[in-house]
This record gives structure tokens, C-alpha cells and sequence, in this order.
């Protein structure tokens, strides 16, 4: 058992315990220690061990035999729920619990996504009947289900459900909040993924984003990161390989700067735009040899064009070759 495992279950001990040294009645007892398990579910899920949130989620739910006094509180534990099972279906080695009663029939990852959305469908409705049509918090469980239609390449339902949180967060939070920003960045990645869309509508979503996130005084580095980086890969598919290298450069930036907690998003990137930065060198090289067949070798004007080249190499890791642009732009008396 993992050391952070090891304290989950000490802590959750601890609280039976306490029930036992000082004894509540049967009903107060049960929710104290369902209340242990959320918070180490929240914990599990924080490190990224969604299995482990999961288990620990279900075991508070089963806990609380009794009908909730805070419903509230209830469709935050459902609300986990589904974003666990999100989690899961996104990733391809899960394998289902032929423990868990409710994963004896899941033979695909569309299933467990299948399983998020009713979680979250029942969250978000204890949280309109609670709170109102209006409320922050369902716009917040509008989004995670709007996540779980994105994941699972149901754009017109995830689109739907993100316009609305995003109506909801205009209202009652402001234009300019990092929450609405945070919409629009979705929104975005609808647009770059919907066949039937434009590539410009996707950007002209990431490029709002940027600016609302301009105005923000703590914005998600995360999220910031990855408009960056998606307005990017928006960018190399329109074929605008300078503006595309603009932002790539921006994303890695800030995913550098915030490691090791952005250290998969900063793979995603590099992953989803690996032959950006081989093809911009390729442009950059191109355009240096076409100058210096009509220019002298020593011409001011191929300036541009080695300093373009030298960021172009040391991007695509070609370093010999940023070492020859340098040393062509000190004969020139540049450097």
C-alpha cells in the first residue's frame, strides 16, 4: 500500500474511532465517517488516483442509509461521482471493478461515460431544484456534463450544455471573470473538433478567451496554457505557421514555468504539435536559402531571416544549425 494510501485509511480509522470513544447517535455516526471518506476521495482525486476517489466516493454514498439532510451535499458527492468515471473512461488501461456492482456490464469506455453522465444528470438536478435555474454551482456541474459529451464526441450536447453555464457565468459572474474565459476555451475545442465548423470560429473562442484571461488577477495556469496552446494547433491547421509557433511558444512557456503540476498538459502539446516545429524550421530554412541566392553573403537584409531561422533550429531542437545562424550574424557585425 502506497504511503498517501496509508494515510487515507489512518485518517479514516481515526474518525470511526472518535465515533466509538464518543459515541454519537447511529445516524450522526454514519455521517461523520461518510464525511471522511468524501474528503479522501477528494484527496485520491486531487493526486490523480481515480480509481481510488472512486471506491472512496461510493463507500461515503453507501454510508448516508439515511435520506440527506443537505442535498447540496449530496449532489457534490454524485457530482464526484461522474467526474471520476470521466476520468476513467478517458483512460484506455482502465479495466472495470468485477467487484463494483455497477461495473459487471461495462464492456466499453462509452459505457463509463454512460455512467459520469448519470451521476451528473442527477447532481445537476438536485442542484437546479436547490439553488435555481441561475446558480454558479449548476453552471459548474453544466460544464463537467458538457466535458463528459466532449470526451465521449457528442459536440452538439457538450455545446449546449457549455453555452448555458456560459450564459449562467456571464450574468451572475461578470464578463470578465477567468470562469467565463474558461467557457469559452471549451467552446473552442468544440469548434476545432465539429467537422462542420470553421477553424476561425474555434479561434475566434480561444482568442476571447486570451482576452478575458488578460484581465484576470489569478488565472488558471492550466487552462491559460492550453488556450494557448489549442489556439496554436488551431493556428497549423489553418496553416499559419508563424501565428502557430506565437502561441506554442507561449503555451510551453507557461507549462514550463508551472511544472511539475501542467507536466501533462505540456505533453499533450507537444504531443498534438510535434511537426509544428520541424515544419517551421523547414519554412524558415527555405526562405534564408531563397534571400541568399539574390543577396550578398553579408547583407543586412538577410537579418531577419537568420534570426527567424536561429529560433526556428533551437525550437526544433536543431542546434548545430542555430549555432551556424549565430556565427553567419556575427560576420555580418549583428551580434
Amino acid at each position: 500500500m502506497s504511503q498517501n494510501k496509508c494515510a487515507s485509511a489512518a485518517r479514516i480509522l481515526l474518525t470511526i474511532l472518535a465515533t466509538l470513544i464518543f459515541p454519537l447517535n447511529s445516524a450522526k455516526s454514519q455521517s461523520a465517517v461518510a464525511e471522511a471518506y468524501m474528503e479522501e476521495g477528494k484527496r485520491a482525486f486531487d493526486a490523480g488516483d481515480f480509481r481510488g476517489a472512486k471506491k472512496l466516493f461510493k463507500q461515503a454514498k453507501d454510508l448516508q442509509v439515511t435520506p440527506y439532510k443537505d442535498q447540496l451535499y449530496l449532489a457534490s458527492l454524485l457530482n464526484n461521482l461522474g467526474e471520476c468515471y470521466r476520468k476513467l473512461a478517458a483512460d484506455p488501461a482502465y479495466t472495470p471493478d468485477t467487484n463494483d456492482q455497477e461495473e459487471k456490464n461495462i464492456t466499453s469506455n462509452r459505457d463509463l461515460y454512460a455512467v459520469a453522465e448519470s451521476y451528473l444528470k442527477d447532481s445537476i438536478a438536485i442542484k437546479e431544484k436547490a439553488l435555481g435555474r441561475y446558480s454558479v454551482v449548476l453552471a459548474t456541474g453544466l460544464e463537467n456534463l458538457g466535458s463528459v459529451y466532449l470526451d465521449d464526441d457528442q459536440l452538439e450536447e457538450s455545446e449546449a450544455l457549455f453555452r448555458k453555464a456560459l450564459a449562467i457565468r456571464e450574468e451572475k459572474q461578470g464578463l470578465g471573470h477567468c470562469d467565463t474565459a474558461s467557457d469559452y476555451v471549451r467552446l473552442g475545442e468544440i469548434a476545432l473538433n465539429d467537422a462542420r465548423r470553421s477553424y476561425v470560429e474555434a479561434a475566434k473562442d480561444y482568442k476571447t478567451a486570451l482576452r478575458i484571461y488578460e484581465h484576470c488577477s489569478k488565472p488558471n495556469e492550466a487552462i491559460l496554457g492550453t488556450c494557448h496552446g489549442k489556439l496554436a494547433l488551431t493556428y497549423y491547421t489553418m496553416n499559419q505557421l508563424e501565428d502557430a509557433c506565437e502561441h506554442y511558444d507561449i503555451a510551453l512557456s507557461i507549462f514550463a514555468m508551472h511544472l511539475p503540476k501542467t507536466k501533462s498538459q505540456l505533453d499533450a502539446l507537444k504531443s498534438e504539435l510535434q511537426q509544428l516545429p520541424q515544419d517551421m524550421y523547414a519554412k524558415a530554412a527555405n526562405e534564408l536559402r531563397d534571400m541568399k541566392s539574390s543577396l550578398p553573403a553579408r547583407s543586412p537584409q538577410l537579418i531577419p531571416f537568420l534570426k527567424k531561422l536561429d529560433l526556428a533550429a533551437r525550437r526544433a531542437g536543431k542546434l548545430d544549425d542555430a549555432a551556424y545562424s549565430e556565427r553567419y550574424l556575427k560576420r555580418i557585425d549583428v551580434i
